[in-house]
């Protein structure tokens, strides 16, 4: 089965980079799934089966790219040779105490921030997606789904209004197929939708609707707290038949920001505009004389809970950049260590072998008579 790149999002900057690399033997193919060291991939002639080469995977190090889902990458027959260049990449900080940043998937036009409008319904959940995906070129849209589960939709939305300001919100039932031509114009052709959100939300469900076949696993939410189990385990890349991407991801548990303020100031635009009309520049907001924010909170024109929100991300992400600089330096450390190590392992060897080659050489020539 053929495949037309640009319904996968092949563009002009793409074949550029790819006409850089000077081949003949190379073609375009695009990441759809890793399973287990091995990717699968659609290009032009169908879907592929791919592995990096040896000498890639021989010569690890921290800062080496591997590739993920949605990346294009230029190939020979059975092994990829390199990744075109990356954008529109949603990424977060790994959850857990290491420091490291995880690449969730590439060439992403919309992410689809999906949560359900039933008791697993989170405001704050949403604002932080919204803090991740302001920080790269992605456009975010919120879904609401499960519309057929909430007596209170407008509710819901006066709780996201001032959260997600000029973002588009949709309110859909996936699962009784209500809602969905609001969607429709973000399956243009060649573009690339990302599915995001806690497991239980409905992120297959709703691909298995648009598609209008049951293609990915779903199941049942739990009853208590209408939390759901990981049907979906890995990221996988489905091809629409409008002639556009989704690519489904599992369930995040937790949504770890990155470190850096660009998403933030993104997503709180209008108290970065409030803290540039404080009458003194390093204003902290909290008792100093002509604080726009402070007098915006005291008029009723900003939500104290929001700008509560606003400093809560900014200290994790100083937190993080923190703890980021202690990693990199101890992993510094770490390295030089290894690497003294080991050119005292190669010293020692050395003596040693020169040692039994002056002992060979000593009994050889006692053997023709000489001795020392």
């Amino acid at each position: 089965m053929k495949i037309n790149l640009l319904d996968l999002g092949w563009n002009d900057q793409l074949q550029e980079s790819f006409d850089s690399l000077e081949s003949s033997n190379l073609v375009p193919a695009r990441i759809a799934r890793e399973n287990r060291g091995e990717y699968i991939a659609y290009c032009q002639f169908g879907e592929i089966r791919l592995k990096l080469p040896g000498s890639y995977l021989a010569y690890k190090n921290r800062d080496q790219q591997y590739p993920i889902i949605g990346d294009w990458v230029a190939v020979e027959p059975g092994i990829i040779r390199t990744i075109l260049p990356r954008r529109g990449v949603f990424q977060r900080e790994e959850a857990g105490k290491r420091s490291k940043t995880q690449k969730i998937a590439a060439h992403i036009d919309y992410a689809f921030l999906i949560t359900g409008l039933d008791d697993d319904f989170s405001a704050k959940r949403i604002e932080r997606y919204l803090a991740l995906a302001g920080g790269s070129s992605i456009d975010p849209v919120i879904i609401l789904n499960k519309a057929d589960l909430c007596q209170s939709i407008q509710d819901r939305l006066k709780a996201l209004s001032p959260i997600a300001r000029d973002v588009p919100i949709h309110a859909i039932s996936a699962l009784e197929q209500k809602g969905l031509q609001e969607l429709s114009p973000y399956f243009e052709r060649g573009k690339t939708i990302a599915l995001l959100g806690s497991s239980g939300t409905g992120k297959s469900t709703l691909i298995n609707t648009l598609l209008g076949y049951e293609q990915l696993k779903t199941g049942a939410v739990r009853q208590a707290d209408s939390k759901g189990r990981h049907t979906t385990t890995w990221r996988e890349m489905v091809l629409m038949p409008q002639g556009s991407v989704i690519l489904d991801t599992p369930g995040m548990r937790e949504i770890q920001l990155m470190g850096n303020d660009e998403g933030v100031r993104s997503s709180f635009q209008d108290i970065e505009m409030l803290a540039k009309q404080c009458r003194f520049r390093n204003c902290t907001h909290s008792s100093e004389p002509g604080c726009a924010i402070i007098k915006a909170i005291e008029e009723g024109k900003l939500d104290p809970e929001r700008f509560n929100s606003f400093l809560k991300l900014k200290r994790e992400n100083k937190g993080k950049r923190k703890r980021s600089k202690i990693v990199d330096t101890e992993m510094d450390k770490v390295l030089k260590k290894r690497k003294r190590e080991f050119m005292k392992t190669v010293s020692v060897s050395k003596r040693k072998a020169e040692k039994q080659r002056r002992k060979l050489s000593r009994s050889q020539d006692e053997d023709f008579g000489y001795k020392y």
